[in-house]
């Protein structure tokens, strides 16, 4: 087999040619999905956008219109696109237009971030119509510039937004927004005034700024970006400097980050859904195509191929048409995510996989991003820890958190998350006081090892989770609750040191029809409820699921721990490490630095400690390895079965090169050194459907291996291992368990070997 390690036989019209798989550099462009994919994109936003909510225009007292306003008018001038006239009267609008916008109190002022991206999108766009119709609103864009724009997009961090607390943990997207847009404004007018804020011209200090938070992206993560609705905030600034940058290595500096947050994105999918933890979570984010990502995910993620069913065209139309924040950007957005990542949200890898992501402290940053470097160091340091599960019908995502407590700054936190392939709803919960679906209860601490899930608490008197009333087949069983999902994919919540259980009515937002379970502890000893999924096909049936899981081992190995061995065989471990005092000042807006807090469990894997802090960004821990972004490295490595494709960031130059593994062909014959003319291997029904019968003729006895390989070379099945003897020989075989396409099925033998190309439909 060495001789095929490097290259794959194939024969196109009857030529056979020598194949060698080489990464490339390339232009992102080429990364994109196939043209197919290009129409049916452009059906799916033609559909959305043709909406009749485009005439109105928000509240002109209000601070946030900028939020509000641009999106609106963007998304009015595309649909009028086709008329010149239209187009120029928008511009003109001193109600509704342009005019009234670069002219509003805080839509046309860098006062309050949300105006930024919505405001460069416009002004560029439009810049040459703008010259020709309505010269003036580029005095008033320079003037505005020149003061006050420029020192509100120069504020320090932490005071990005005045009416927000000064220093506000959850805040990036601010700095993305305003430092954006001084370096699209300050570059676009040749500013080389000095900025206060680091003594340096203008220019130089949004270039290092740029420099800086793409390097921290790939070298450090990102912390906003985690969350259904302020993803886009931070998504729209980035795609305005990947579309309106002067250089083309800053737009490549956007369009980086873009891909970064993309691939987030679509490892979190699921059906329409956000399944996993959030730095910033807001209601709705647990259901199906209900939070601010619905247009992204909606238009990249579901083609023809992957509808979301029980969600039909004109609902989610619906729900996008009252979407104030991303219909306008998306109208007149260049991006396209690369086929790798969109393969990644439909699940195009072998399952199950289990990846260990950590996200890092911020907040701390008062130098533009300078010590996001993922190495030691306040700014750089690990600071929350996610498991995420992936099997075949379902996501089970947690995360191992560092803030103290879920109010003031840190009320928006979630901590984990279960969703099912197909049931468009997921179960998630909280401890103590808190008892909305977002926050951290202090006392609540998380460990998980793929498809199980453990949270120990000592301090509060009670745990809880919500599951839909779709959910029909759901009970306690004594302590325990069970419930069968759906889609051959079970559920069981066992509590350790319970001493009550109980259930209600939930409502957790409009419409929402949940049942949640309470399970009742002492304060002072340690509780904990085991999550544990089960599937079909490995538990056989929900009885026999249930029966494993009231027989599993759960014990306290000490005062603080607690350990379950899951009806697969696997020990979990986890140590409640307790609880910290957290101080929070309101409304300071001086030196004060928000250090991080909270304390981490110990966890231990079949008796293994992990160490959070040798966590990188993004790593597969168990199965394909979809995504490699080590702590500190500036590399993004995307794979999925089809495609790969690897993004670097120079970690000194901040310099960015896109790299896709690429098949070079020459038109060398093969020699085949070991060739009898009775020596034959042929393979039927070409195409199939799954079933296959492989015809081999030997003039010797010689060993064997048949494999199949996909396009790239790369080995995805084993059909057969063994002697073959002279003669003729037929082996079956099934490929059903691969996706439709084109692979080659090779015979490798020690007297010779062949290749033949199959289509399976």
């Amino acid at each position: 087999m060495e001789k095929l390690l490097l290259s794959v036989f194939i024969v196109f019209f009857s030529v056979t040619i020598f194949a060698q798989l080489t990464w490339v550099s390339v232009i992102p462009d080429s990364s994109h999905p196939n043209a197919a994919w290009e129409v049916g994109y452009k059906q799916r936003k033609e559909f959305l956008l043709n909406s009749s909510t485009w005439t109105g225009r928000s509240s002109r007292g209000d601070t946030d219109n900028g939020k509000r306003y641009w999106t609106l008018l963007l998304g009015d001038m595309y649909l009028n696109r086709g008329s010149q006239t239209a187009i120029d009267a928008l511009i003109l609008d001193g109600s509704r237009g342009g005019h009234s916008g670069i002219y509003g109190t805080y839509e046309g002022s860098f006062y309050k971030p949300f105006s930024c991206p919505g405001y460069a999108f416009y002004y560029f766009t439009y810049y040459d119509r703008i010259t020709v119709v309505d010269t003036v609103q580029h005095t008033k864009v320079q003037t505005m510039w020149n003061n006050p724009n420029r020192g509100f997009a120069s504020r320090i961090d932490g005071k990005m937004d005045p009416i927000y607390l000064c220093n506000e943990f959850n805040s990036e997207n601010f700095d993305w927004m305003e430092r954006i847009g001084g370096y699209l404004m300050s570059h676009h007018f040749n500013d080389n005034t000095n900025i206060t804020d680091g003594n340096k011209p203008a220019m130089q200090y949004y270039e290092n700024w740029v420099n800086n938070w793409v390097r921290a992206t790939y070298s450090a993560g990102r912390v906003e970006w985690n969350s259904h609705v302020y993803f886009v905030y931070c998504f729209q600034a980035a795609a305005s400097l990947s579309q309106f940058a002067t250089d083309s290595m800053t737009r490549l500096r956007g369009r980086a980050v873009q891909d970064w947050m993309a691939m987030e994105l679509a490892l979190h999918y699921m059906d329409g859904q956000q399944v996993g933890p959030e730095s910033r979570n807001k209601g709705g984010g647990y259901k199906v195509f209900d939070n601010d990502v619905i247009g992204y995910e909606y238009l990249w993620f579901t083609d023809n191929a992957n509808k979301v069913s029980t969600c039909i065209d004109d609902s989610v139309r619906h729900i996008y048409s009252g979407d104030l924040h991303t219909s306008g950007y998306i109208a007149n957005m260049a991006y396209r995510p690369p086929q790798v990542i969109i393969d990644i949200a439909q699940r195009k890898f072998n399952l199950p996989v289990e990846m260990h992501n950590v996200k890092p402290f911020y907040r701390l940053d008062y130098e533009n991003f300078k010590n996001w470097n993922g190495k030691s160091g306040t700014n750089g340091r690990r600071f929350e820890f996610e498991t995420s599960y992936f099997n075949t019908n379902y996501t089970l995502s947690s995360l191992a958190g560092g803030r103290p407590k879920g109010v003031d700054c840190f009320s928006e936190q979630c901590l984990w998350r279960f969703g099912v392939k197909d049931r468009y709803y997921q179960v998630f919960g909280n401890s103590g006081s808190m008892s909305g679906i977002a926050g951290r209860c202090e006392f609540e601490q998380i460990g998980q090892y793929r498809n199980t899930m453990m949270r120990v608490i000592k301090g509060t008197n009670n745990m809880w989770v919500a599951v839909a009333n779709e959910v029909t087949d759901k009970a306690f069983d004594g302590n325990i609750l069970f419930a069968d999902m759906g889609n051959g994919v079970y559920m069981a919540v066992r509590p350790y040191n319970a001493t009550a259980n109980s259930s209600a009515a939930y409502t957790p937002g409009t419409g929402d029809n949940y049942t949640k379970y309470t399970w009742n502890f002492s304060t002072s000893a340690i509780g904990a409820l085991i999550l544990e999924v089960g599937t079909v096909a490995e538990h056989t049936s929900f009885a026999n699921f249930k029966t494993l899981v009231k027989a599993a081992s759960l014990t306290s190995p000490s005062a603080t721990q607690v350990q379950y061995v899951s009806t697969l065989g696997r020990k979990l471990k986890v140590e409640h490490m307790g609880t910290t005092s957290y101080s929070y000042t309101s409304n300071s807006c001086g030196t004060l630095v928000i250090n991080p807090s909270g304390k981490y469990p110990r966890v231990w894997y079949d008796d293994v400690e992990t160490d959070f802090n040798t966590w990188n960004l993004y790593e597969v821990v168990y199965g394909d390895k979809i995504v490699d972004n080590k702590w500190g490295s500036g590399f993004l490595h995307l794979k999925s079965n089809n495609n790969e494709l690897k993004i670097t960031i120079d970690t000194t130059t901040a310099n960015v090169k896109y790299e896709m593994l690429k098949m070079l062909t020459s038109n060398k014959p093969i020699i085949e050194t070991k060739k009898a003319v009775v020596n034959s291997f042929e393979v039927f029904p070409n195409p199939t459907l799954g079933e296959v019968t492989l015809n081999i003729s030997s003039e010797k006895n010689q060993t064997s291996v048949i494999n199949v390989y996909d396009l790239l070379g790369r080995k995805v099945l084993e059909l057969f291992k063994g002697s073959i003897e002279s003669g003729e020989k037929q082996v079956s075989a099934n490929l059903s368990k691969l996706p439709k396409g084109l692979y080659f099925i090779l015979f490798d033998g020690s007297e010779w070997d062949r290749s033949k190309r199959i289509s399976l439909e």
